[in-house]
């Protein structure tokens, strides 16, 4: 029985990763997906780690950043949230973390932001996420409110 030859590494062709296609088309992630992999690469996580640290399949995790699912089950998107530390509302909603960009900027722009040292950062940013964004829909903040809460994570009462 004789094996293929293995390609030279000039011969070798280009990995491109599969598109989730649907009659010939390109398939958008739904809007879970979509903030699923935004925050993946932001971290530089991937679906490996991902799926080691949450117990959620590989496949799963890629099914929904391709497109094809839109998007996971319950139990599943705890698990996510959970594994990256954030709301499950962030996932599942992109407004939601449009809210907490306008919060944040504002936070940033108030006096309240020059009495944080050190200097508000990204894991304060990620502190805010732990907080549901249907909260904030409710009742926004006030600045005073994000400096406390930005202390309360820092000391991990939070």
């Amino acid at each position: 029985m004789s094996r293929k030859p293995v390609r030279d590494s000039e011969d070798a062709i280009p990995y491109r990763p599969k598109v989730a296609t649907r009659k010939g088309e390109p398939v958008e992630p739904g809007p879970f997906g979509r903030r699923l992999d935004a925050v993946m690469k932001e971290r530089g996580i991937g679906p490996t780690g991902l799926a080691r640290d949450s117990g959620v399949p590989k496949s799963t995790i890629t099914s929904l950043t391709r497109g094809d699912q839109k998007s996971p089950s319950v139990e599943n998107a705890a698990k996510l949230a959970a594994t990256l530390d954030m709301a499950v509302e962030y996932l599942m909603d992109e407004q939601g973390e449009i809210i907490l960009t306008e919060i944040v900027d504002r936070f940033l722009e108030s006096e309240w932001a020059l009495r944080l040292v050190p200097p508000f950062g990204e894991e304060d940013r990620k502190t805010l996420q732990r907080i549901s964004p249907a909260k904030w829909r409710k009742a926004p903040p006030n600045d005073q409110a994000v400096f406390h809460l930005v202390q309360g994570g820092r000391a991990g009462t939070l």
